[in-house]
């Protein structure tokens, strides 16, 4: 009896010595990663302008509302939104980004939240930084990167955009609180650079759902039947009683807190490039 019980205290122990070494590990694996892209958004934030908090992006002409019963431009089509003067977040030098990483393709930034991250794309091996921070290491934050069936360009795709759900907060943690109606009204605005561009996208539906959603089928809208299609699956799976019609639009795609196959996605639609007045 004696021999079992020092058996089980030592089995107790070890259990609590490999917990202690796994959360130290995850500790420090943390701050190294909020660490590294701390120090890419400060190194590569391109100078401020002297009218740097006024920005304008202009609705493209083609953004008009769709419903079920009716998928085409309706007889006001012609009428154009006048351009909306907005506080964009400041840009990042994607050249020299590139040079650092040739796989980074963007910049994705959510407004007063922590998703102020770089974006890599990989299509001959979409998951390659699903555990690599942004110089290639391990890391279990990964980094943001973009569905290898993606085009890097803004519009005529659904530019659907992975990252993980980290219990520190950091990542793509934020976007679940999409699922809060208040959130969404005040963080509607998601920007992303591309190709030394800034885009501005309004977020219109935030998803609880899973990896066999129908939303991940669409990343190449350049057809107006695809994109058609891609409005439709939208609409099946949200309580939306319309979407609009846009030139492009942003997928982000996160696991939900339940863990297993659940997933978060965040649809925002273009709304147009982000130009600095001179």
């Amino acid at each position: 009896m004696k021999h079992l019980y020092h058996a089980l205290w030592g089995a107790l122990l070890g259990v609590a010595i490999l917990c202690g070494l796994w959360l130290a590990w995850s500790l420090g694996d943390s701050h190294r990663q909020k660490s590294t892209y701390q120090v890419l958004a400060e190194e590569f934030t391109l100078p401020a302008t002297s009218s740097e908090a006024a920005m304008t992006a202009e609705d493209p002409p083609s953004l008009q509302e769709s419903s079920p019963q009716e998928d085409h431009p309706s007889a006001t089509s012609e009428q154009q939104e006048p351009a909306v003067t907005l506080p964009a977040p400041p840009r990042h030098d994607l050249v020299a980004l590139q040079a650092e990483n040739p796989d980074c393709i963007g910049w994705l930034t959510i407004p007063h939240t922590p998703v102020d991250y770089p974006v890599v794309w990989t299509p001959s091996d979409p998951e390659h930084y699903l555990r690599r921070d942004f110089y290639g290491n391990p890391a279990s934050g990964g980094t943001p990167f973009l569905d290898g069936r993606s085009q890097p360009q803004a519009e005529g795709q659904n530019l659907i955009v992975y990252g993980h759900n980290m219990l520190d907060g950091s990542m793509f943690k934020p976007v679940l609180q999409y699922l809060v109606p208040n959130f969404l009204v005040t963080h509607e605005d998601i920007y992303l650079e591309l190709g030394g561009s800034q885009y501005r996208y309004q977020v219109v539906a935030a998803v609880e759902t899973d990896s066999s959603c129908p939303l991940y089928s669409y990343t190449d809208l350049n057809s107006p039947e695809k994109a058609s299609r891609f409005r439709g699956a939208l609409l099946q799976a949200t309580d939306l009683d319309a979407v609009h019609h846009a030139p492009g639009y942003l997928t982000l795609s996160t696991c939900n807190d339940q863990g297993g196959n659940s997933r978060v996605l965040v649809v925002a639609a273009l709304q147009g490039e982000v130009i600095t007045e001179p």
